[in-house]
């Protein structure tokens, strides 16, 4: 997450996160409301992001409330504006343009994934009979984070949501941020999860590769340090919808309502499975018994389960 270079009082309050690797698949620009009566103030470049042609935009949202401190701390108190762009620099110029802020070399902006470099093949598994464990649990990734310095200064709180593959080795590859609060945590992450080791999944008797994701918290206190695992939320609510044998809902933390990227979502004593993707959203299809249960795992939150049965159309 970076933020621009020189604000001054005819500014918007913002930060950009540039994805030049190709992981995320957009670019983000994120506006803070603030005190400051961004909207009032700057009226007339917020709506000019109305008006960009769609081709450039892949989402705006709007996050107020506990919803944008969880993710963004105070300086999100006011409400935050977060615009995706597409991935090529035209259409992050075009928006940076629009809202009056400098624009980005070109050159910058172009994903490793565009220039012909190797990228990960997916030969894993979703769901295994036996899925990996963290040796040592997800305390002993948390307690090698150091606060990013820049997320500090910004008051940046929230969790970085890692998914990655774990070898038949139980070693950790091709570790990506599926979901960040930028301001430096995303990097921090990574950092402390490509080390990691797991006790390998199996499946049949063998050690297999199988994909899996982490959560990790940080939080600003008296010393700034990231936030110990027991008090990530221990609960998990789904929202369910079913169209004939198409199951799809949404999986968010109990306490905060935030989606949750990266929980494995299968249909119990089956290998049938998926992951929510960074929205919280899964999509599955049950060809099996009307009585069977969706089971949702994810570290750090107890076991949630739905009954298909009960569940509404």
């Amino acid at each position: 997450m970076q933020t621009q270079t020189v604000f001054d009082e005819e500014d918007l309050d913002l930060m950009t996160n540039l994805d030049r690797t190709g992981e995320m698949g957009y670019h983000e620009v994120i506006i803070f409301m603030s005190e400051e009566n961004q909207a009032e103030k700057h009226e007339s470049k917020l709506a000019k992001l109305q008006k960009l042609q769609p081709e450039h935009i892949q989402s705006i949202d709007i996050w107020k409330g506990d919803q944008a401190v969880e993710r963004y701390g105070e300086r999100g108190s006011e409400g935050v504006i977060i615009v995706k762009t597409k991935l090529d620099a035209d259409s992050y110029n075009t928006t940076m343009k629009a809202l009056g802020m400098n624009l980005e070399n070109p050159a910058n902006l172009t994903p490793q994934s565009e220039t012909g470099e190797d990228q990960p093949q997916d030969d894993f598994f979703v769901v295994v009979e036996e899925m990996p464990k963290l040796i040592g649990g997800l305390e002993s990734i948390q307690q090698k984070i150091t606060y990013p310095e820049m997320a500090r200064r910004a008051g940046i709180e929230g969790r970085v949501y890692i998914q990655f593959v774990v070898n038949e080795q139980g070693d950790v590859e091709d570790a990506r941020v599926i979901r960040g609060i930028g301001g430096g945590a995303d990097e921090e992450a990574l950092r402390v999860v490509r080390p990691a080791k797991f006790s390998p999944g199996m499946q049949r008797g063998k050690p297999v590769r199988v994909q899996y994701s982490l959560p990790l918290q940080f939080k600003l206190g008296e010393s700034a340090k990231a936030e110990e695992p027991e008090t990530v939320g221990s609960n998990m609510s789904i929202n369910l919808n079913r169209n004939g044998d198409i199951i799809t809902g949404t999986v968010l933390d109990g306490r905060s309502n935030q989606p949750l990227a990266g929980a494995n979502v299968i249909l119990e004593g089956t290998n049938d499975g998926t992951t929510t993707n960074q929205d919280g959203n899964f999509t599955l299809r049950n060809d099996h018994a009307n009585d069977i249960k969706l089971v949702v795992s994810y570290i750090g939150y107890q076991t949630a389960s739905v009954s298909l049965t009960h569940a509404e159309p």
